[in-house]
């Protein structure tokens, strides 16, 4: 079970995150999950009436090396005060 409290984690390990760990490196930064290298299939089958073609083929895809991802989506706020040149009155 993953734990609510982040952490601050050495750059090493920001490097080659653990399988799902959560950190973040300040309190104003996102909180981050760790992924672990593998496979998984992406897209739906041709069969799925509720998908588009977008979403066809399914496919395999491989990741080689471990990713961090954020936890929860960025808010338009949050990336507003990363770039605020983004946002002009």
């Amino acid at each position: 079970m993953m734990s609510e409290a982040p952490t601050f984690q050495p750059l090493a390990f920001r490097l080659q995150p653990l399988a799902f760990s959560l950190w973040r490196d300040s309190a104003h930064f996102p909180l981050m999950v760790g992924l672990p290298p593998g496979e998984f299939s992406m897209g739906e089958s041709a069969g799925d009436k509720f998908a588009n073609d977008t979403e066809r083929p399914a496919h395999t895809v491989r990741v080689g090396s471990g990713v961090a991802l954020g936890r929860f989506p960025v808010l338009v706020a949050e990336f507003r005060q990363f770039r605020p040149d983004q946002f002009p009155e």
